[in-house]
């Protein structure tokens, strides 16, 4: 146990024990998260934070006070009574009653607001796990339906996923769950499911296990069973899917009320009042360069959160070090063998560069990040290039116009090959996951024939599968030069890192090692692929509709910019003197000094905030990876760029 944690055990442990049904949510929520602390601790450390917390903004709440107070930003008929009594009987002035209130509010404000968020924090990990955990549930099921017909019986299925956790996540752990419960305790395998299935955060994995248990209580055959929950599965994940598509479309339909279409009325008022007072100025800039960028990053945080997706997973590769021959001493090489290695690390980095020269663009195919290395200096260079160019500046504003242009430019020259490559590595990985039903189907039907499974990869070969062709000739090479199906298989998951391409091959590999009938394990798998394809597609299509109204939303805010900039401000311009002063034909004390060029450059600004924010969110939403909003953020740049340089 820590030291804070056997402090705040101390100061509130005994308390806590006497209230424990208060906790009982966090107990639970503890367990199902697998957060392997006892609640009266996390309780007690929750208090000390909280109190901890609450000093620090009983702090920060006396030094806004003092601020205020400074600013003389009290209002004048503030805490001026006790009620009953005359303030002065208790306090010197009212500053005073201020401060002490302030002070006191911003304290039990931070402190409540920390302790609630530190208890609410086992409930989100929990509901995070359940996430994960139904996500992969239909995938795992097949998996065990597979290994099922393979001939496994029950405590070998379970041992087996129980080793996938790189692949199934959470599932795959909830399972390792149950067989390690039955070796540490030596509990049969019923028990052990009915003790993991009532901790679970997940009520489809819950009633999974309990009928489970009914089946091989009653004898019943595991296979039917495990097909048809694997089917019940795919149908319920088909309308989780439609269900969460509903939601982002009401998701979007707000995003572009608020982030869209508010900001245009505020930014249509604002200006209208900006003409009588100039003070309506900083409003401007705090919608522009405050809310706009923080509340469109709090959307996307928000999406991310709800989202509903597979993301790509890496192989996790276990290294194992080879420790028999630690103490045996290596004699020390000749002359002749530091020359040989000396030569032979020449020649590998011979071979590297001449690997580059020959294809200069593969590593940057493979891994788009690479490319930001050599994009980002350059853009830094070039824009610190032009900023000594035209230093020094005549004045602030002046210097922002100037720089506006080399910053565009600047962040395109960072972006826009990162986004290219990125873009065609994500192409080329879903022409292959869109092929892979192809692929494991014609296996099947070739393997039904009574060829193997490698012969049936030699006939499939001479298919036409578009971009998969090129890979199932490389995993025919691999079992040319000696490697067996399930290393071709391997091989291929470890060039193509999708979630289609690992959950296949970890179905067949796993499936066929325990059975040389590997016909069954191939339409299941073609089964699976096919759903998540479906899935896949039906959600690309019905995100189009929306990444669509999102584009119209932003050309209509920079149409409503423009007529603003080119036909609103001239007839202002007009009726005030150029130099904003006003006009001798102009009502005095209506219209204010009225700067043309600043809140020209306030537009160009949010223009640019809106087509970076607005393209991100439409990644996020469309593709469920922010990265691909980057084409969006592109295209909606440089629109706002040419219109604001070229037409205005």
């Amino acid at each position: 146990m820590s030291y804070l944690n056997k402090l705040a055990y101390q100061l509130f442990g005994k308390n806590i024990k006497k209230h424990e049904n208060r906790y009982y949510s966090v107990q639970e929520h503890l367990r199902q998260s697998r957060m392997p602390m006892q609640y009266d601790i996390y309780v007690a450390r929750a208090r000390l934070i909280s109190v901890c917390v609450g000093i620090c903004g009983a702090l920060l709440g006396s030094v806004l006070a003092s601020i205020l107070i400074s600013i003389n930003a009290v209002p004048a008929g503030i805490f001026t009574y006790v009620p009953g009594i005359w303030y002065e009987t208790i306090f010197s002035h009212k500053n005073s009653v201020f401060f002490l209130v302030l002070t006191v509010l911003s304290g039990c404000l931070f402190s409540l607001s920390s302790y609630k968020l530190i208890l609410y924090y086992p409930h989100y990990l929990a509901t995070l796990r359940k996430t994960k955990i139904d996500l992969m549930l239909p995938h795992i099921v097949t998996l065990m339906y597979a290994l099922s017909k393979s001939g496994m019986n029950l405590i070998q299925i379970f041992d087996k996923v129980s080793k996938l956790t790189d692949v199934y996540s959470e599932a795959a752990e909830e399972v390792m769950l149950i067989v390690k419960y039955m070796d540490n305790t030596g509990s049969d395998i019923m028990t052990s499911m009915s003790i993991v299935g009532q901790r679970t955060p997940s009520h489809n994995f819950r009633d999974f296990i309990e009928n489970l248990l009914a089946i091989a209580d009653a004898g019943g055959d595991l296979s039917d069973y495990l097909a048809s929950k694997s089917s019940q599965f795919q149908k319920e994940a088909t309308q989780q899917q439609r269900i969460y598509l509903e939601t982002l479309g009401i998701i979007a339909e707000s995003y572009i009320t608020i982030f869209v279409a508010g900001p245009l009325f505020l930014i249509i008022i604002i200006v209208v009042m900006g003409l009588m007072s100039g003070a309506y100025m900083s409003i401007l800039q705090l919608l522009i360069y405050v809310f706009l960028p923080l509340g469109s990053v709090g959307f996307i945080v928000l999406l991310s959160v709800i989202a509903v997706k597979f993301e790509d997973m890496d192989v996790k590769t276990i290294v194992k070090t080879l420790s028999e021959y630690d103490d045996v001493h290596l004699q020390e090489p000749s002359k002749y063998d530091n020359f040989f290695i000396k030569w032979l690390n020449m020649s590998k980095k011979e071979r590297m560069v001449m690997e580059y020269i020959r294809n200069p663009l593969k590593t940057y195919n493979e891994t788009p990040g690479q490319v930001l290395k050599i994009t980002i200096p350059l853009a830094v260079v070039f824009v610190l290039f032009f900023f000594n160019t035209n230093y020094p500046f005549e004045g602030f504003d002046a210097a922002v116009r100037i720089m506006d242009d080399y910053l565009v430019f600047g962040m395109l020259i960072a972006v826009v090959p990162f986004s290219l490559f990125y873009e065609h590595k994500m192409r080329r990985y879903n022409e292959i996951d869109d092929k892979i039903p192809e692929f494991l189907s014609g296996l099947a039907s070739i393997n039904k024939t009574g060829l193997t499974l490698t012969q049936a990869i030699e006939i499939i070969t001479e298919s036409n599968l578009g971009v998969l062709t090129s890979e199932v000739k490389k995993m025919w090479r691999d079992i040319k030069w000696g490697a067996d199906i399930n290393e071709a298989f391997i091989h291929f998951q470890q060039r193509v890192k999708t979630g289609a391409i690992v959950r296949m091959v970890t179905l067949i590999t796993n499936a066929s090692q325990s059975s040389g009938n590997v016909q069954d394990v191939l339409f299941i798998a073609s089964k699976d692929a096919n759903v998540s394809k479906s899935l896949k597609q039906e959600r690309k299509f019905n995100m189009l509709i929306y990444l669509m109204i999102i584009y119209v939303a932003f050309f209509v805010f920079l149409f409503i910019v423009y007529t603003f900039t080119v036909s609103f401000f001239p007839v202002i311009a007009t009726n005030i003197g150029t130099n904003g002063e006003l006009n001798p034909m102009q009502t005095s004390g209506f219209m204010q000094a009225f700067d043309v060029e600043k809140y020209t450059m306030l537009f160009f600004h949010a223009a640019i905030i809106q087509g970076v924010v607005s393209g991100l969110v439409s990644g996020e939403m469309c593709e469920g990876n922010m990265l691909s909003g980057l084409k969006h953020v592109i295209i909606m740049v440089s629109i706002s760029y040419v219109i604001f340089t070229v037409l205005i």
